[in-house]
């Protein structure tokens, strides 16, 4: 057996996780994959087509698209989160640049559970402004950051974040197995996230993190589901450059700046 695949399996059989999934290729080919374990107690075995909740690879897809939003020239990374939400003008985040947010940087602390006491969208997002500032001499990886950087996107496009990542990801990447809030017709291949002390139940096709809950499952953090074809494409996409059909989906400038290490001398 390939060691992969008996790793995988070895993890589902000790309850390491319900089920688990594979791929492994070059731009021109898949090489392998495989999948194993069941969706969660009690149902079926998992499939090439498990859908799972992508929790913060959440914030990979967000980037990509945010990513097309600068070579569309439409926001430069040195522009500030004042620059596109008044809220935070005269605070003392207004000169967090976006930059910062992509690089976990700025002021805003990492994770913070808002959920428990901010019960609405509007009051969650008025909780993160409200944060006090930490000292941005370090790298700290922040939730929060890219719950603002997905603000400064719905600005920009003046559309919610969902329509954005359709337009600028799942569909040019013919991502067809892919979106936030998956609908009910899904819930069967859907993999089981946790049994949820807050929710009080199983939760299958619901973001798991508490704060992308409030925000209605749609955020920059977390909140995406999709299985190992669509991702296959992302990685192709980042690897090449182009979509599924050969046409230039990021320059290659733009995909190195990305995959740089741009925080290595940082404490």
């Amino acid at each position: 057996m390939d060691p992969i695949q008996s790793l995988i399996e070895q993890g589902a059989a000790q309850h390491v996780y319900s089920c688990a999934a594979y791929a492994i290729g070059t731009p021109d080919r898949l090489l392998k994959e495989g999948y194993a374990g069941c969706l969660g107690e009690g149902r079926a075995a998992a499939e090439q087509d498990t859908i799972y909740d992508l929790a913060s690879v959440t914030k990979v897809l967000v980037t990509m698209a945010f990513m097309r939003l600068f070579e569309q020239g439409k926001v430069c990374l040195e522009d500030t989160i004042a620059l596109y939400l008044p809220q935070y003008r005269g605070t003392n985040k207004e000169t967090i640049t976006l930059w910062q947010l992509l690089t976990h940087t700025s002021v805003l602390h990492g994770q913070a559970p808002l959920y428990r006491s901010a019960h609405t969208k509007e009051d969650l997002l008025e909780a993160i402004r409200q944060l006090p500032p930490r000292d941005n001499s370090t790298v700290e990886y922040s939730s929060q950051g890219f719950i603002v950087l997905g603000q400064v996107m719905e600005a920009i496009e003046d559309k919610a974040l969902d329509q954005i990542l359709q337009e600028q990801l799942f569909t040019p990447l013919n991502m067809e197995h892919t979106t936030y809030n998956p609908p009910a017709a899904w819930q069967s291949r859907i993999a089981s996230t946790e049994n949820c002390p807050w929710r009080g139940h199983v939760v299958i096709g619901q973001v798991h993190d508490e704060n992308a809950v409030v925000l209605g499952g749609v955020a920059a953090h977390a909140g995406i589901f999709s299985n190992t074809q669509d991702l296959i494409q992302v990685a192709r996409a980042m690897l090449t450059g182009r979509t599924p059909e050969g046409q230039r989906y990021l320059h290659e400038a733009t995909i190195r700046l990305m995959t740089q290490d741009h925080t290595g001398a940082m404490k």
